[in-house]
């Protein structure tokens, strides 16, 4: 779905989808000009040569010899009535015979192209041919006969109203004035008989130097041209049928809620994971630092002490942003625990470098004390590749899954969820809770009630706008409470993202 907002919007939208599908444009463009140019280079060459000859009225000639004479045609009608006479059986068969060539009528006609010119009465010719010289002689041939033709018509008509004339002469009595005038007009009309040339050779046709076809760089041209807007039209086929949530607008046309956060794809597993000295990235921590900052903003004249994370469907980077919140608030110098509420799949402990331990689970059950639960971590971030070291940052609480259970949904609504929740917003600035797929299980449902957030992660090119709307239908069922949405797996090249530090943030 391509915006139509602003003439802005629609052309950074149009160079999206270009760039999204730029290698099918691309594919498309020179297929067709490859095409184009293979097929053009088996064409057999063809020449063209022009020669034209020009129709003036019959009645013109008389009025030469003193006898005014209204035209008896328009140019138009003298135009198309030689062309048509220029492709006649007739014209064609003398122009074979002149040329004494082999093909026959049908293939002349098919080699000769007659085009009137309605303006001035001209007749222009046009031969093609193999020969460059022979298409040069065919043109003339069929000027020249079509000349001699129109000439011999003519005359003839011309010699027979002289006739006419004469025997109504011979029936007028000697000493008859009007025979002096009859015998001036037979006197005219047989002198044009005689001379009479209505058409005319206006130009002659040359041997051309180069051929019409094939013209393999023009079709190149124009097949480039057509592969490129059947390529455009495939795009947009394309995008028209992917449900596929790819821009800010996308997502907020289904959630109507403010966009939180970028996630840039290089950024994804990079904060806080992946080796027990939990060295931070300070790269990475940029996007999670703005995603924090604007949390805060969801509340303005209050604080959200427990925030949950959740996605529609597993692999949107859930898991990634909430431990990169926390760690993020925890180097704002907030006391910050991370509760990992994803019973069913739980890996932070493993992304973290920690051994599995009794966790979530187990105080739901009633097994162990809520302080024997907590893991401290103790951050550090790195500035380059150099650092070794790392800054000493503050210390970041940890509650792991613990053990799957049989029953994870009707754990965490259980009462001991809300009562742990609430111990810890009271011992904690900020706990930020990993929370299962809202599509998948019934979990999250019983988690969110209990939280003062909500941030919902949707993976850019992965999600569906059905999905989407299928999430927000479930969240929309429970009671209101301050929502954002991050955008997560953006590429460094996507528009208004973390590439050109276009972070969005609006709240209504």
């Amino acid at each position: 779905m391509i915006p139509t907002m602003s003439d802005q919007t629609s052309l950074r939208d149009y160079a999206s989808l270009i760039r999204r599908y730029w290698l099918v444009i691309v594919s498309t463009t020179f297929v067709a000009i490859g095409l184009a140019f293979g097929v053009s280079m088996k064409q057999s060459t063809v020449y063209a040569a022009e020669a034209s000859f020009i129709l003036e009225d019959e009645n013109q000639a008389l009025g030469l010899l003193g006898t005014p004479v209204a035209p008896s045609s328009t140019p138009a009608q003298r135009a198309n009535q030689g062309a048509n006479a220029a492709v006649s059986a007739e014209v064609l068969e003398q122009v074979r015979r002149e040329l004494q060539v082999g093909k026959s009528i049908a293939d002349l006609r098919r080699a000769v192209e007659a085009a009137p010119d309605d303006e001035t009465s001209l007749v222009v010719i046009k031969a093609r041919d193999r020969d460059a010289q022979f298409a040069a002689q065919l043109a003339n041939a069929v000027a020249r006969v079509s000349v001699e033709a129109q000439s011999k018509q003519a005359r003839a008509r011309f010699e027979s109203a002289a006739d006419r004339l004469s025997e109504r002469l011979r029936a007028i009595p000697r000493g008859d004035p009007s025979r002096v005038l009859f015998t001036q007009q037979v006197s005219q009309l047989e002198s044009l008989a005689a001379v009479a040339r209505p058409a005319r050779i206006a130009a002659e046709a040359t041997a051309p130097q180069s051929p019409v076809s094939p013209r393999p760089i023009r079709n190149a041209f124009l097949a480039g041209v057509l592969g490129l807007m059947v390529g455009l039209a495939i795009a947009a086929v394309r995008s028209s049928l992917d449900r596929r949530v790819r821009a800010d607008d996308d997502l907020q046309d289904v959630w109507d809620l403010p966009i939180l956060g970028h996630i840039p794809d290089d950024a994804m597993g990079q904060v806080g994971f992946g080796a027990k000295s939990h060295r931070l990235d300070e790269d990475s921590l940029e996007p999670f630092r703005i995603l924090r900052t604007n949390v805060e903003s969801l509340v303005p004249h209050g604080q959200l002490h427990t925030i949950a994370v959740t996605s529609a469907l597993p692999q949107e980077g859930k898991s990634t942003v909430a431990a990169s919140l926390a760690c993020a608030f925890a180097l704002a110098g907030r006391k910050t625990l991370l509760l990992e509420g994803d019973l069913r799949r739980p890996v932070l402990a493993k992304r973290m470098g920690l051994e599995p331990a009794a966790g979530l689970s187990e105080y739901l059950l009633g097994v162990g004390d809520r302080e024997e639960l907590v893991q401290p971590i103790h951050l550090s971030v790195t500035t380059g590749a150099s650092d070794a070291s790392g800054v000493v940052a503050p210390e970041l609480s940890c509650i792991f899954a613990g053990a799957r259970p049989k029953f994870p949904a009707e754990l965490l609504g259980s009462p001991r969820f809300p009562a742990l929740l609430a111990e810890l917003s009271r011992d904690y600035d900020a706990v930020v809770i990993d929370t299962s797929p809202l599509l998948l299980v019934a979990d999250t449902l019983q988690i969110l009630p209990n939280v003062d957030g909500v941030l919902v992660c949707s993976r850019i090119s992965q999600t569906t706008r059905e999905q989407t709307q299928a999430a927000q239908q479930s969240l929309a069922r429970l009671a209101s409470r301050p929502t954002g949405l991050v955008m997560t797996g953006i590429k460094s090249n996507h528009d208004g993202s973390y590439g050109d530090y276009l972070y969005k943030y609006t709240y209504s």
